[in-house]
């Protein structure tokens, strides 16, 4: 279980920061625009029993979240929590104390993800830098001047990105180069960590070389979730599992046309089929009966039919064709 807890000095009154409170569409206004907020469902203010619901961007991924108010006592405080979100449990209590003609707005959270205890640790450094940006919002939008700032520790620098890449998959060749054939065990679970890390790397550094070609300019890596989880057979306590490197394409700087889009978002995927059968190539051909090489190639073929059924239903294929259907 993650807990929370922040306290915040407000410039105003407290029945004015209840009643923007009080607002469920003032929810963007004071969140950070990474997350794209988006009012679904909300009356104009909230009461006890309430329901609203909003869609959100988290890891590169849209969810809906829906909360319901359990409790509600103007104007001091009142909770709302998830009836369907990301988290397994969401719990966020508001309340609003009077202070020498300010408001003192403290928010405690109660949280539980379904990665576990590890879950819940990441979720609460993302959380709280959340309530960081939205504690100066609120600050902002009651008078100060103020600039809200919101860290993302999920965020790569472009240069540092590409260089871990290049590292990930240097590191990857060698292990694959150096396998320990007198140990069966320990050459499959090298050779395995090998396999992955030329699968999962070499994906965003082909989006980043075509793409550069084409005249695609990117911003940064970070960390996210796949594509994967659009398809509806991954249960929603698995989402959050299923990590990937992203990179954030600045469009606005882009001189590529409809065809460099399509061939950087291609190259991708074609880069993560082809580039992990290095791996078995290599051990088959120093032993062509190596379990491990063997184990490893059926790996990739299924890896190769794999994305070639996913990729263009809700991956980065499907994101080249949908730019010829415009």
């Amino acid at each position: 279980m993650g807990r929370i807890f922040t306290r915040t000095e407000i410039r105003a009154g407290v029945d004015d920061v209840f009643d923007f409170l009080a607002n469920p569409h003032n929810i963007s206004l004071v969140w950070p625009k990474e997350f794209s907020i988006k009012i679904l469902q909300a009356p104009e203010r909230l009461e006890n029993g309430s329901v609203f619901s909003f869609q959100t961007t988290l890891l590169g991924q849209k969810f809906m979240w829906k909360s319901r108010i359990t409790s509600f006592i103007p104007v001091n405080e009142f909770t709302d929590e998830a009836v369907e979100s990301p988290f397994k449990k969401w719990s966020h209590q508001h309340r609003l104390k009077k202070s020498n003609g300010t408001t003192v707005m403290e928010d405690e959270i109660e949280f539980k993800t379904p990665l576990g205890p590890l879950g819940d640790v990441i979720a609460r450094g993302i959380v709280s830098r959340i309530m960081d940006y939205r504690n100066a919002s609120f600050r902002r939008v009651f008078g100060e001047s103020i600039t809200p700032v919101y860290k993302d520790p999920l965020r790569i620098g472009l240069p540092s990105g590409t260089v871990l890449s290049i590292l990930a998959i240097i590191i990857g060749i060698i292990l694959a180069l150096n396998l320990p054939f007198e140990n069966g065990l320990f050459a499959l679970v090298t050779g395995l960590i090998s396999w992955v890390l030329m699968w999962f790397f070499t994906h965003d550094l082909a989006h980043l070389i075509v793409g550069l070609l084409a005249g695609v300019r990117f911003s940064h890596y970070y960390l996210g979730l796949s594509n994967i989880v659009r398809l509806r057979i991954i249960p929603n306590s698995l989402k959050l599992v299923i990590v990937a490197l992203g990179l954030k394409i600045e469009r606005g700087e882009s001189r590529a046309g409809r065809t460099g889009f399509a061939a950087m978002y291609v190259a991708g995927p074609i880069a993560s089929m082809i580039a992990p059968f290095f791996i078995p190539a290599v051990i088959l051909a120093r032993d062509a009966s190596s379990v491990a090489g063997l184990i490893l190639l059926a790996l990739s073929i299924i890896n190769l039919g794999f994305t070639l059924w996913f990729s263009p239903k809700v991956g980065c294929i499907h994101k080249a064709r949908k730019l010829f259907r415009k």
